[in-house]
């Protein structure tokens, strides 16, 4: 009831106030960010006796910027220049084990492209001045593909030397450095998710590139700026970006032969799974794909399917059930911070419930990496891609050395000289282990706790709500407190985001001892008081691997 009533006051001063309210410290993530485009606005629509739409005729090529006093790059001059790249990389004609949920099936360099080209549209809107990341990492991420100055000594790029912030905001440096890092890091895992979704947050959250019906391939190219001549350039609805949209734009046209050389695809299609519940299967009301072709999305103030909370006059009343009648007009927004989660939650495992335009349905989406999660009972195929076999599995952790656990006390010890750079933390789920580096060296290592849902260490976790603490490598955020009422003597947050990129509050806090052991989580690490309060001591920036 308490708790209730501090939401319901919360609420009413954001809606009194007319404002958005955003808590502080929160990352958000440029693609995050809806863009919104004037080209062609006001303009004539195309008219012909083929093909008509809604959109202007396509420019047939733009002039492509460059150098660090560009802006915005054109899309098809960085798909047709992506493509030239391609054809000379380790990724043509490679096609990972994952790769037809990203559009690659046969490995060609128009595959490639179109992918790239989209991440491209979620790190940076294409605008080649774009700076994110800032404080998180050393010289930030800039340009296209939101890289950062370190990337060329990780990845031997440049001569090894770091780059500088002109090369990172010069288009052609920037989209050959993506190519690399996604050589190095999806060949070796034979996975785009697990190898490219280490580096870009978009990926290691679920986000799929829109896929056309068709490839443009780049049929001519000189090698300079504005002179590519792209396939495609009559799609009538080539301006849509809403993926619902489009399609139904492109069903009133008339079938079209693709052009020659173009690889041909079925689009990516949504398919709900819908457990058995015939409930929610018609409810009308649930996280809508609308205008963001990276995938679903937490929409807060849109009323779900999902079970949660609703305003009855002055007060919030929870609705357990997923029905259409009483869930509809919920709240998934005063759900999550309530920290209740709804039926539709639990068939999901996760916020990725969607609106499926064909068969008018709420259900979740089979592109999920957790969608194994529950066995449906309905006549719908259920975990079709076999590439999502094992995916919450952590490819890759290293054994821990053997050592003796003391205490954090050696980080006060050293304090004088730890910096962000010379000093890194790996904690190991399974062993309940925390051993600090300083240049290379163990200074310390202690006893840990996490999360109840994986106290033995197997799951990779990330989504809100789940009770399961995160693998990955994250750093230490400035939302740093003392004397938390519930987390000890100390809190040091965690750089950790959901699956729909919002900050979790995942962090190293503090606890009491119970029966001399620690106890476990909802997804933090826990730890003596007396080492809260050691670690509260490394620098904001700090790299913090957890691993299974």
């Amino acid at each position: 009831m308490i708790k209730n009533t501090i939401i319901a006051i919360l609420i009413s001063i954001g809606l009194m106030a007319g404002a958005v309210m955003i808590a502080p410290d929160i990352k958000i993530f440029a693609s995050d960010v809806a863009t919104t485009g004037g080209g062609g606005a006001g303009q004539t629509p195309k008219q012909t006796s083929e093909i008509q739409g809604p959109c202007p005729p396509k420019p047939k090529s733009k002039p492509m910027t460059g150098g660090s006093g560009s802006g915005r790059i054109d899309k098809e001059d960085l798909r047709a220049q992506l493509t030239e790249k391609l054809k000379t990389s380790k990724l043509n004609g490679y096609v990972p084990s994952d790769g037809a949920k990203y559009g690659i099936t046969t490995g060609s360099p128009g595959e490639w492209a179109n992918y790239l080209t989209e991440l491209a549209r979620e790190e940076s809107s294409y605008n080649n001045n774009t700076v994110g990341d800032v404080g998180l990492f050393d010289g930030n991420s800039n340009g296209l593909f939101q890289l950062s100055p370190n990337d060329a000594v990780n990845y031997r790029l440049n001569g090894g030397k770091r780059f500088t912030q002109d090369q990172l905001r010069d288009a052609d440096t920037n989209m050959s450095a993506a190519i690399s890092i996604h050589e190095a890091l999806v060949t070796k895992t034979n996975s785009i998710k697990r190898g490219a979704g280490r580096y870009w947050g978009p990926v290691q959250r679920g986000w799929t590139p829109y896929i056309p019906s068709t490839i443009p391939e780049a049929t001519e190219y000189n090698g300079k700026p504005g002179t590519a001549t792209v396939e495609g350039d009559d799609d009538p609805c080539w301006c849509i970006t809403d993926p619902q949209e489009k399609a139904e734009c492109e069903k009133k046209q008339p079938t079209q032969k693709p052009p020659t050389g173009s690889s041909v695809y079925t689009g990516a299609k949504i398919t709900p799974n819908y457990g058995g519940n015939t409930l929610w299967q018609t409810s009308p009301q649930c996280y809508k794909h609308v205008g963001n072709p990276s995938g679903p999305r937490v929409y807060y103030l849109t009323p779900t399917c999902n079970a949660g909370y609703k305003w009855e006059g002055d007060s919030l009343v929870y609705y357990p059930d997923c029905g259409y009648k009483n869930s509809v007009g919920c709240s998934e927004w005063l759900s999550r911070i309530s920290g209740v989660a709804g039926c539709l939650w639990a068939v999901c495992k996760g916020n990725n419930a969607i609106w499926d335009p064909q068969t008018k349905k709420c259900g979740c989406d089979d592109a999920s990496p957790n969608i194994l999660a529950l066995e449906s009972t309905s006549n719908q195929k259920h975990g079709t891609d076999d590439s999502l076999i094992g995916e919450d599995e952590i490819e890759e952790s290293r054994p821990i050395p053997q050592g003796e656990k003391t205490n954090l006390e050696a980080i006060e010890r050293e304090s004088a000289t730890i910096t962000k750079e010379n000093t890194s933390v790996l904690i190991d789920k399974s062993e309940k282990t925390m051993i600090v580096y300083k240049d290379g060296k163990e200074i310390s290592r202690t006893d840990i706790n996490v999360g109840i849902n994986d106290l033995s260490g197997q799951k990779t976790g990330g989504i809100q709500g789940d009770r399961i603490t995160p693998t990955g490598t994250f750093t230490i955020t400035n939302d740093k407190r003392k004397n938390t009422s519930n987390m000890g003597t100390s809190f040091i947050g965690l750089s950790a985001t959901d699956q729909n990129g919002n900050y979790r509050g995942i962090a190293v806090h503090g606890g009491d001892l119970r029966n001399g052991e620690l106890r476990g989580t909802y997804g933090c690490i826990r730890v003596t008081n007396q080492d809260a309060d050691m670690f509260h001591k490394l620098p904001v920036g700090t790299k913090i691997t957890i691993q299974n």
